[in-house]
């Protein structure tokens, strides 16, 4: 691609990134792992590191590229690398048109889908073996720098998974080897009698990979790539019968389209994969410091989670629920508002009905899913109270939810309850916060991990909530929000409900905190 006739200030847009609300994705470290095997994680940076550009570098022969990447995973850096993967401002410029997505159009903007991605690293940093959301293609268009590509060849795509599976666990997962966060050295490839290419990519260099195709990016120099998804206009947008990712962008539409039907197995708890931002291309929540790819076990303190409550990403993601709750559909308001059945087991059904259903709303879900998921709890523990086993309240849900009545089902069902309540505790007497916990939103924090907390660390948050005089109000917001949202009173109209979110996002926290 002749990048120089487009026109493009290309210094300038290497400025125009996009962080998400609490986005971490700042900087990659790798990790040795057996012979041939490295990881590269994403390390939890706040801030990007400014990359220079100004350089002249000759791309690397083929013997070299080899090498190059074979001492990356056998001998890898132990630095922290910066490394930035998310939205770019493309106002201005011809780059949203000259990269159709094809049928993905239909299904609006999803970011890191079909929406234009930055790839600004150093040298030595990149993304592990991967392939693309569901059965989806990709564009990479090099700007700076050079990158080194390991594509497996598409025929050895069940033999690379089978030779991962030999060493890891891979789940029923679209994405089971990106979670691993995996680099295989190429000469371990070729013991393995895997096919694979080495690419070379160079400024105005569009690489294009195919549908399940894996494939590693590792640059060999500071590099700048934008990059893409998309289909050809004759595939379908939403392919049937894949097992999606609940983690990646691509999960919420999928479902809308009627696509859960066993629902997804590669979490062993839906509720925090649910609520989990989209996995772009090396947006994988791992700690940087274990080889262990589950975060649940890395818990910040009370104090922490009460500071991440209040801060700006915390008060602009209640907006944004509140916004998003303005547009939701009229039926699915109804269903919430409508009055509880007067009977304990129809009860049961009835609230564990409404938490399936806000599996499917994105942002909404922590909130509701866990809002109903308090009241099914309280229901549960008043069965319990009185009966010493609420085994006719579990019938009902299990029945409800079309599952076997089994010893197994009655476990898993009974461990969703306990941390329901743990949960419940944490916030008792300030439910509202409920609305403002940064849950899945890259904080580090999940659903699972504050079910692990220990009693110290809840009996911090609560005594430092108890302090902030702003949390208190921020309580009763929340509260004054979901009452309203059971039909149980009235959320009077904010000042920020008249303003766009963008305008909102570079405001101040105390003026935020004016706005509710």
């Amino acid at each position: 691609v002749s990048i120089a006739d487009l026109g493009i200030d290309w210094k300038d847009l290497t400025k125009r990134t996009l962080p998400l609300l609490d986005h971490n994705q700042f900087a990659v470290q790798h990790n040795r792992d057996d012979d041939g095997f490295s990881r590269l994680y994403l390390s939890h940076s706040k801030t990007m590191t400014p990359i220079n550009f100004d350089f002249d570098l000759n791309p690397l022969t083929d013997d070299e590229a080899k090498q190059f990447l074979q001492d990356i995973v056998e001998s890898p850096p132990q630095n922290t690398m910066p490394y930035y993967v998310g939205p770019i401002d493309t106002s201005g410029t011809p780059l949203a048109s000259l990269f159709p997505s094809g049928a993905l159009s239909i299904l609006g903007d999803l970011p890191g889908i079909n929406t234009l991605y930055m790839h600004m690293g150093e040298r030595g940093s990149g993304t592990a073996f991967h392939c693309e959301d569901a059965q989806l293609r990709s564009y990479n268009l090099n700007i700076f720098g050079w990158k080194l590509w390991i594509m497996i060849d598409p025929n050895d795509t069940t033999k690379f998974e089978r030779m991962l599976a030999t060493k890891w666990a891979l789940h029923k997962c679209d994405q089971s080897v990106r979670h691993l966060n995996i680099m295989v050295s190429p000469k371990r490839l070729l013991e393995e009698e895997i096919k694979f290419d080495i690419i070379r990519a160079g400024p105005g260099d569009l690489v294009i990979t195919r549908p399940r195709q894996y494939h590693a990016v590792i640059n060999q120099t500071p590099s700048l790539a934008i990059a893409t998804n998309f289909t050809l206009l004759s595939e379908e947008a939403i392919p049937r019968g894949w097992v999606v990712c609940p983690e990646d962008g691509f999960y919420d539409k999928y479902q809308e389209h009627g696509n859960n039907e066993n629902g997804n197995q590669n979490s062993d708890n839906d509720t925090d994969a649910a609520i989990s931002v989209g996995c772009g291309d090396a947006q994988i929540k791992v700690d940087s410091n274990t080889k262990d790819t589950n975060t649940d076990t890395d818990i910040e303190s009370g104090r922490q989670l009460a500071s991440l409550t209040i801060d700006n990403g915390a008060l602009l993601r209640f907006m944004s629920i509140v916004y998003a709750w303005d547009s939701a559909d009229v039926t699915l308001k109804s269903s919430f508002a409508l009055r509880k059945p007067t009977d304990e087991l129809s009860t049961a059904r009835h609230y564990d009905n409404l938490r399936r259903k806000a599996q499917n709303l994105s942002i909404l879900y922590t909130v509701l899913g866990m809002s109903a998921s308090f009241r099914l709890s309280k229901v549960m523990k008043e069965n319990q109270h009185r009966h010493r086993a609420s085994g006719s309240c579990i019938s009902a849900v299990l029945a409800g939810r079309g599952i076997e009545d089994t010893p197994k089902a009655r476990k898993a069902f009974a461990r969703e309850i306990s941390e329901a309540r743990k949960i419940m505790k944490m916030v008792e007497g300030y439910n509202g916060l409920l609305c403002f916990l940064p849950l899945g939103f890259g904080s580090g924090f999940t659903l699972r991990a504050l079910t692990r907390f220990s009693n110290k660390d809840l009996e911090t948050f609560r005594a430092t909530i108890a302090r902030y005089e702003s949390l208190m109000l921020l309580s009763e917001v929340g509260n004054e929000f979901l009452l309203s949202v059971w039909g149980e009173g009235e959320f009077k109209e904010r000042l920020f409900q008249r303003r766009q979110l963008s305008e909102l996002q570079n405001l101040p926290n105390e003026d935020l905190i004016k706005f509710l």
